[in-house]
């Protein structure tokens, strides 16, 4: 597809400063080379006020030029730029006075936020904004700049009119969007446009100011315009044509390009992250060999010395030990700069520790959000990753230190909001033979107590005989501990399944400390790594024997008291089953998962946890939360279906019960079966209605009562089920129809007895506290229930089955026992399916079995709240001539 501006858009200018009609210029016209094929730009020196403008922009081709309310159908505009951060935006970038930050316009035809129709993209502080307005209404979004610090970046808007749709502004970098806001903001009263209308390139002037303001210093070069909003397969058009890779980044200026100034717009997040791992991903590359330096890039690619030279990227600290010595006694003490020595490069290690602030601040509280959504995409790493790219740039800025005493160490704690950076530099062997061979870090006493950490006891030891002394005696070790006082928030919580008991339910239960232990690389005579000399890496056995230590302090140390009964008074309702010692193992999953192998637990309380692990990474307690007593709430259908069907089945079964107790048949061994039946579901489906009064299920003394009743008159139900299975078997099969009543009532109502006995002997602790008064919220107690239960339940279905089976060739002798029982068993057959898969489903239900699937519980209360009118029925209806009406029946 054609591309290139000259073909696509509707106005292009392609040298800015040939089609400009007016220029504010002090100094004259300076051309720099452009994007690469794109000739020449212009730059504007904003201290010196310059900008270039165009009269009667566009005027001739479109009439939306004047003003965006014309634009009916939108409008797309696009300009290249290269604009420069200053240290004084990174040092202003969280100040919220206006005052104290300057505003620069890239592009602008006079709109602004006060009714002045137009558009306008401008820099302020470190964001890049953008907006449109139409004079009673604007649109406006913003984006951090700092990735694209002094680089050539392609800036996009595109814009459509309300009248036509919603999408309203959105803004565009290097044809990827960023940002983009659909709801405008009303203004007070729209004011006048521009007349006639311009375009201005780095300065800005509404109709009620003459006066060109809000200058900027950067570059320009080809803008183009449409006269329509571009759809999403046009997108390619931002970049007029532009394939070659973007333009290096200036290495100088690496630690002015990240920042972590906080991102209010959800949308910008994945943007910053990508940004923010190209810069940090910069390492040495090496020679193919076993034998490599951490730092390294990808075994398997044979090193040229061109290749394998140092990354200019990489930024040394100083020249030398002793002056690094003295930077950190500097700047530790000094108030301004006049205080540190003039050999110090200040400026240029302000801008490293400027960069870890700005990294600290990528794992605020505020992204936390942003980035467990961004994570949640199968391809996006998220946190864990840039975690491992912070540690890895922190490691490779140490072997950029040169250590020349072997005595001496060195050591820089760099404290922020949310990260405490611990970098320590020493002799291997003068280190091992010292009286103290560990570093236990942070030190609290020495570098204080961080302003917001809540007195942290979180710290790490390190031995720094893992390394082996005698083959690398004479390198120096660098050891960096990074503790994190929010990367829990937003750390995976993918666990490995294989060491650890599959749930849904853990989470990070600390503080995270990150451990780096590398030795300074021995280079070649092209300054690459000399894959001849070992890498002295820390061994696995040399681990085993001195493993990393550390302490974290729990994160949930609270444990509820339940509601108290006077058999479990000091019962404690625990959120935590399980805490494991973990490291963030990246080998394992698709980006990584927290893995116990060999980490162990040295001591656990409820405030902290003691590990030791014999792997080097990023360090925390796991813990696997006890999962919650919550059900879903049940829907407004479901409540007003089950509650006519109780009401309607406990007519029914009342009805029944009188019938019986008024007839001439009261002695009869079946119709005694079924009233009790009726009784013992009767008063089950009373105690299963109470249940849902919220009141009962607050207090747990009344909803044990509640689940206790529950429990023995289902289960009571289920045994004269179970009783009349046999009864029907009987008197179907052999012709038994009496003798037995005395048996089965003891059967039918004491045996629940036991059931709920076993649950109060076995399982007290645990009995109400489940959502809806059902025995009990864990699992156990419920098998007691629903093994007695589903034991009823499988004997009267094979019963059942027997029963209707042999309806056909009955054993009952006479015709009047036939018409009179036969028909009686087929209706107790039909009852007995029915209740069978009531409770079937009811096993579903109410036991947790660990997978996702449907949901039963309104399976089973529609079937057990009709349970009355299928008993009435099939007991009663289906007998075929309705006698038990008959008065004549009636004593």
């Amino acid at each position: 597809m054609d591309v290139d501006y000259s073909i696509v858009a509707n106005y292009h200018w392609g040298t800015i400063n040939e089609n400009m009609t007016e220029e504010v210029t002090d100094g004259g016209i300076i051309l720099v080379p452009g994007p690469f094929g794109f000739g020449t730009g212009v730059y504007v020196d904003g201290g010196k006020e310059q900008c270039q403008v165009h009269g009667g922009y566009n005027e001739d081709l479109d009439s939306c030029s004047v003003n965006p309310a014309n634009c009916l159908n939108g409008f797309t505009f696009t300009i290249w730029s290269r604009i420069v951060i200053s240290d004084q935006d990174l040092k202003n970038m969280n100040d919220t006075d206006p005052g104290d930050l300057s505003y620069g316009t890239v592009a602008s035809s006079g709109g602004d936020k006060e009714g002045h129709p137009g558009i306008r993209i401008y820099k302020y502080s470190v964001w890049l904004h953008a907006l449109v307005s139409t004079g009673d209404l604007y649109w406006h979004t913003m984006i951090p700049w700092l990735t694209y610090n002094d680089t050539w970046t392609n800036i996009g808007i595109r814009w459509s009119h309300p009248t036509v749709d919603e999408e309203g502004i959105e803004l565009f970098l290097n044809g990827e969007p960023v940002a983009s806001a659909s709801t405008p903001i009303s203004v007070a009263a729209a004011k006048e446009p521009l007349s006639p209308s311009e375009m201005m390139i780095g300065c800005h002037r509404t109709a009620d100011d003459p006066l060109y303001t809000e200058y900027i210093t950067a570059a320009f070069d080809e803008v183009a315009t449409w006269t329509r909003r571009i759809n999403d397969s046009e997108t390619l058009y931002f970049l007029g044509g532009y394939s070659a890779e973007f333009a290096g980044d200036n290495p100088e200026e690496f630690a002015e390009k990240l920042t972590g100034a906080d991102m209010n717009d959800p949308e910008t997040a994945a943007t910053m992250y990508n940004g923010l791992s190209d810069m940090f991903n910069t390492e040495v590359a090496t020679s193919n060999t076993e034998e490599v330096d951490p730092t390294s890039a990808t075994p398997g690619t044979e090193a040229s010395p061109t290749d394998t030279a140092p990354s200019s990227t990489a930024m040394p600290i100083t020249k030398n030990m002793k002056v690094f010595e003295k930077f950190v006694e500097a700047f530790n003490s000094a108030t301004d700069d006049s205080k540190v020595p003039k050999n110090i490069d200040l400026q240029l290690t302000k801008k490293i520790f400027l960069f870890i602030e700005a990294a600290s601040t990528l794992f605020g509280e505020s992204n936390v959000d942003k980035m467990k959504t961004l994570q949640m995409k199968k391809d996006n790493p998220g946190s864990a990753k840039m975690m491992g790219d912070l540690t890895r740039w922190i490691r490779n800025i140490m072997h950029q230190v040169i250590y020349e005493n072997s005595t001496q160490q060195i050591e820089i704690n760099k404290i922020t909001k949310n990260k405490i950076v611990v970098a320590t530099k020493r002799n291997v062997s003068e280190w091992a033979a010292s009286n103290d061979p560990y570093i236990t870090s942070p030190n609290y006493k020495a570098i204080g107590h961080p302003v917001g950490w809540n007195y942290p006891i979180d710290r790490a030891a390190v031995c720094i005989k893992m390394i082996d002394a005698d083959k690398c005696g004479r390198r120096a070790v660098n050891v960096v501990i990074l503790s994190s006082r929010t990367y829990h928030l937003m750390a995976p919580t993918k666990v490995n399944e294989a060491r650890m008991p599959p749930s849904r339910y853990y989470v990070i239960d600390s503080r995270t400390i990150t451990v780096d232990v590398t030795c300074d690389p021995v280079l070649n005579e092209f300054g690459g790594i000399d894959p001849t000399v070992p890498s002295c890496k820390p061994t696995p056995e040399a681990m085993k024997r001195f493993p990393v230590k550390f302490k974290l302090r729990h994160i949930i140390t609270s444990a509820f008291k339940i509601r108290s009964l006077k058999f479990h008074q000091e019962d404690m309702d625990r959120q935590i089953e399980q805490r494991y010692c973990a490291w963030w193992n990246t080998e394992l999953g698709d980006f990584g998962v927290w893995d116990t192998n060999g980490c162990f637990m040295l001591y656990t309380t409820e405030t902290y946890t003691k590990c030791a692990c014999t792997q080097l990474g990023t360090f925390s307690v796991v813990a696997r939360k006890t999962e919650p007593k919550e059900v879903p709430p049940e829907n407004m259908w479901l409540t007003i279906l089950r509650y006519i069907g109780y009401c309607v089945s406990f007519l029914f079964l009342i009805m029944y019960i009188i019938i019986v107790l008024l007839s001439s048949d009261l002695k009869d061994m079946f119709h005694v079966m079924g009233v009790n039946l009726s009784v013992a579901v009767l008063l089950g489906a009373v105690f299963m209605l109470v249940s849902d009064v919220h009141s009962i299920r607050d207090d747990r003394h009344t909803c044990t009562a509640i689940g206790t009743l529950i429990h023995y008159f289902y289960q009571s139900a289920g045994a004269w089920i179970f009783t009349l299975g046999i009864a029907s078997f009987s008197a179907i099969t052999s012709g038994v129809i009496g003798g037995r009543l005395r048996v089965y009532i003891p059967i039918s109502w004491g045996m629940p007895l036991i059931s709920v006995g076993l649950t109060y002997l076995l399982f007290l602790l645990d009995l109400g506290e489940d959502p809806r008064c059902f025995i009990s919220w864990e699992n156990p107690a419920k098998y007691v229930f629903f093994s007695f239960q589903l034991l009823f339940v499988f004997v009267s279905l094979i019963c059942a089955i027997v029963v209707l089976t042999n309806m056909s060739t009955p054993a009952l002798r006479k015709d009047n026992l036939i018409d009179d029982y036969g028909s009686f068993c087929r209706g107790a057959a039909m009852v007995m399916l029915f209740f069978d898969l009531t409770w079937i489903f009811g096993f579903f239900c109410y036991v947790r079995l660990g997978f996702t699937g449907p949901d039963f519980y309104p399976i089973f209360q529609v079937l057990n709240s009709w349970t009355g009118l299928i008993i009435f029925c099939s007991l009663v209806y289906l007998q075929g001539d309705l006698r038990w009406f008959s008065l004549a029946r009636l004593r």
